[in-house]
């Protein structure tokens, strides 16, 4: 029996949706124009939301609305572009190809729309009581911001990390 809610595979990146941040109609073109499935689904997504104040030029990534896209570099936009019906696409690409159309049938989803992220830092409490106007853009915009802002511990990330030399990743390689 096929389950039917999508599995998912969250993508773990900050969005305008978590920051609140409103892009300005240049840098929705300048986004539409960058070749890659997740500047390409961030913005779909934010149109789909109503978060955009323009509707996205799709034409760049209109060719991965292909069978062969499938399997190159787009394939995420392909795919998840397809199974929404974002920008446009549909799926009789995902129907032609066995392997992805499996994954349609089953629900399979990588691209999570409800996906949020743990802040990495808060605002010192201090801030607030010291400005009358507090806002995060002029926070940032100051020489001493370090001083306002308090990092969490992470619970993972880059910390920790041990990035082998050249010679080690090469007798990594040759091993593997």
């Amino acid at each position: 029996m096929v389950n039917s809610v999508p599995n998912t595979i969250k993508i773990t990146d900050r969005t305008h949706k978590d920051l609140n941040l409103q892009l300005t109609e240049s840098n929705i073109d300048l986004i539409a124009e960058m070749h890659g499935s997740i500047y390409a689904l961030l913005l779909l997504d934010l149109f789909q939301m109503g978060q955009l104040s323009k509707v996205p030029k799709v034409t760049i990534w209109k060719q991965a609305e292909t069978q062969d896209a499938l399997h190159g570099d787009l394939w995420l936009l392909s795919y998840e572009a397809g199974v929404r019906g974002w920008a446009g696409f549909t799926d009789t690409h995902i129907q032609a190809d066995s392997h992805f159309n499996a994954l349609r049938v089953l629900g399979v989803r990588f691209y999570d729309q409800a996906a949020t992220l743990k802040p990495i830092f808060h605002v010192k409490s201090i801030v607030g009581k010291n400005r009358k106007e507090f806002d995060l853009s002029t926070l940032f915009d100051l020489d001493e911001v370090d001083d306002f802002i308090e990092f969490d511990e992470s619970d993972g990330g880059y910390e920790g990390v041990v990035i082998p030399d050249d010679d080690k990743k090469s007798e990594a390689l040759e091993e593997w």
